[in-house]
């Protein structure tokens, strides 16, 4: 029998591309996370993809001026929904992530943090999964070897930081996965009643002759503007 395949866009902006060190390097968060599942997957034959633009802002105060007066957090959440429909509509599965921490503490970019998370997490749709990444990709709350293991900027991650990342999303994932397996059988058919059931030599299983689309065939994990 050949193997299931699962394939998976990760997608977003500079923290998805693994950027650190001034743009000098990137380790992407999908070289850990595709490590992750794998392990935990093996029977599958699993794809990954990432695609992370940085962003075109280089200065703290500019963006965040420009954030405030055009992206309310009401905006954003539109902003994504229209990003999260491309995937939706296509038969694919959807992770959305949470904005994680980061070292500024503004007020009013932490309000604003927290209201579109808190949209994210609240959204239902068909297909579509929430990993509340900002729990588990502290900054404040880090000692100060820590901060300096995994932060890079103050928004931006080391390579080590990007892996732990990466970490984390591979379990929401694997969470996420289990669900929709387990909806997916809830949702089908009972055996009929009409004649015997089917044996492995009478008829096609579902792996060997399923739509790959109907079990999963992809999954994009997306995330909010990257901050940068």
């Amino acid at each position: 029998m050949s193997q299931q395949s699962l394939r998976i866009l990760c997608f977003g902006d500079s923290l998805t591309a693994g950027f650190h060190d001034f743009g000098m390097s990137f380790h992407p968060y999908s070289i850990a996370f595709t490590a992750a599942l794998k392990a935990a997957l093996p029977h599958m034959a699993i794809t990954v993809h990432h695609s992370g633009k940085n962003g075109d802002v280089g200065a703290w105060t500019a963006f965040h001026e420009r954030l405030k007066q055009e992206l309310p957090p009401e905006n954003m959440y539109e902003a994504f929904q229209l990003n999260w429909a491309v995937p939706l509509n296509k038969g694919s599965k959807v992770l959305a992530l949470t904005v994680p921490d980061a070292k500024p503490i503004l007020a009013w970019v932490v309000e604003d943090r927290n209201q579109i998370n808190e949209l994210i997490r609240n959204h239902k749709q068909r297909n579509f999964y929430t990993f509340d990444l900002y729990s588990k990709i502290p900054y404040h709350s880090l000692s100060e070897q820590d901060r300096e293991r995994y932060w890079d900027d103050g928004l931006h991650l080391t390579a080590q930081g990007y892996d732990w990342m990466g970490e984390h999303i591979a379990v929401g994932f694997l969470a996420a996965f289990a669900m929709s397996q387990q909806e997916r059988a809830a949702a089908a058919p009972g055996p009929s009643r009409r004649g015997p059931a089917l044996t492995r030599d009478e008829g096609p299983l579902e792996e060997e002759g399923g739509d790959p689309r109907v079990l999963s065939e992809g999954y994009v994990v997306v995330r909010r503007k990257d901050l940068d």
